[in-house]
């Protein structure tokens, strides 16, 4: 009788201890973080994003901190090429609200198209890896290939930002790179055009993207 209320209270207590470490999960602080960049002349970096989105399987362990790390890499291995861009940062309270919060920007960066794709890395399977909506057409030309890259965080530090569009932009990034396994909750990535040869044209850029601001890179 003894040993089972010894094996009861021990139950209750890893019980107890699971569900305070998932409350404190939800409660414990988070940072959200929103990059878009928009490039020029981003044909290359559309077909990156593209191998990206069908060759990873999510389900396997850390796909998702390996995609983002992919990701944030091959946006900063082109920065020659970034023409505007913007970081948000918002630190919050909960996971849960950290992760919501991303989930409306990668809504609003879909919303911001007619013709649209997100990519959900799902299987490696080209039908499921990225969604593309052909409801309107895309038009051959353009200039511009406008990339949003939204991820929710527990326990990355993120350094002071530089105050200037370019190292915000680039110091965002390689952070994003250093994250370790647990600390991302939700990732999220939005490109477009994503039709061949589809880009931006000046004026779909301002219109769609009224917060970016110009990146100038100070050389010397």
């Amino acid at each position: 009788m003894a040993i089972l209320l010894v094996v009861g209270t021990l139950l209750a207590f890893v019980l107890f201890a699971a569900l305070y470490e998932a409350w404190a999960g939800r409660r414990r602080n988070a940072m959200a973080v929103r990059i878009q960049v928009l490039f020029e002349h981003g044909e290359d970096v559309k077909r990156s994003l593209q191998r990206l989105a069908r060759r990873h399987d999510p389900d396997a362990q850390d796909a998702l901190i390996t995609l983002l790390r992919e990701s944030a890499q091959l946006v900063l291995h082109d920065r020659e090429d970034w023409a505007y861009g913007t970081v948000d940062r918002q630190a919050v309270v909960g996971e849960d609200a950290a992760n919501s919060l991303v989930g409306q920007w990668a809504t609003t960066a879909r919303a911001a198209f007619e013709t649209q794709t997100t990519s959900q890395y799902q299987n490696g399977d080209a039908s499921h890896g990225y969604r593309h909506e052909p409801s309107t057409p895309g038009k051959v030309g353009g200039l511009y290939l406008a990339v949003t890259v939204c991820a929710s965080t527990s326990g990355l530090t993120f350094p002071e930002a530089p105050g200037e569009t370019a190292r915000d932009v680039e110091t965002a990034l390689q952070t994003l790179c250093g994250v370790e396994s647990g600390q991302l909750l939700r990732l999220e990535v939005v490109w477009s055009p994503d039709g061949d040869g589809e880009l931006l044209s000046e004026d779909q850029a301002i219109r769609r993207y009224p917060t970016l601001t110009p990146v100038r890179w100070a050389h010397g």
